[in-house]
């Protein structure tokens, strides 16, 4: 069990951690940070919740727009090749999902995001567009084939590609929702593992 001092320590090196994370656009670098500080918390039996919360921000439910945006538009490439547009699936509820091979929350959260989609799959109109940061092809290609994700599927390595930069996107898993009319509902959405996700891409659905 850590004395006071030390923890006190600890909490300071968390923190500074978090900070440096939060301020750089690496994917990379914030993954590494986020991998320490889980592994740090090991360790720390009783206040371990408290940073998750902070930093995760699972304490409160995500805020729907108040001012509807049009989704910045782009065109990356697909598993086989081919290119996909966000403008080829107006008309539909796009759940995105921006993702990598190497991201361990993003990883945790697929089995949830398989269990959803398999529960919406009825519904020709609601899509799930999974928008990889994965540098290296083969590693995206085996992470969808090892962890079964049915929908659509795009890379953007880095995050870097197109528009997609425009998303402001610095950590991931990083989850947004669009309408059928193209625009974005949510910027933040909630992730798969929350219950509130199938009730709002229900309901947009009927919009």
């Amino acid at each position: 069990m850590c004395s006071l001092s030390k923890r006190d320590s600890i909490n300071g090196t968390i923190f500074v951690i978090m900070v440096v994370s939060n301020q750089s656009e690496n994917p990379v670098v914030v993954g590494a940070a986020r991998l320490i500080v889980l592994k740090i918390l090991k360790y720390m039996k009783k206040i371990w919740l408290v940073w998750l919360f902070l930093w995760f921000g699972i304490t409160s439910l995500p805020a729907q727009q108040d001012t509807l945006m049009p989704a910045h538009p782009f065109k990356l490439a697909t598993l086989n090749g081919d290119t996909i547009s966000l403008a080829a699936l107006k008309g539909k509820v796009v759940y995105i999902d921006f993702w990598a091979s190497w991201c361990g929350p993003c990883i945790a959260e697929m089995k949830y995001s398989k269990k959803l989609h398999d529960k919406l799959k009825e519904h020709s109109d609601i899509v799930f567009l999974y928008i990889s940061w994965d540098e290296n092809s083969a590693a995206w290609k085996q992470a969808i084939e090892k962890h079964k994700i049915e929908g659509v599927h795009a890379n953007s390595p880095n995050g870097t590609l197109g528009d997609v930069r425009k998303y402001q996107v610095k950590t991931i898993p990083r989850y947004v929702i669009l309408d059928k009319q193209g625009n974005i509902v949510y910027w933040n959405a909630p992730r798969p593992s929350q219950n509130i996700t199938e009730s709002i891409l229900l309901d947009l659905k009927k919009q």
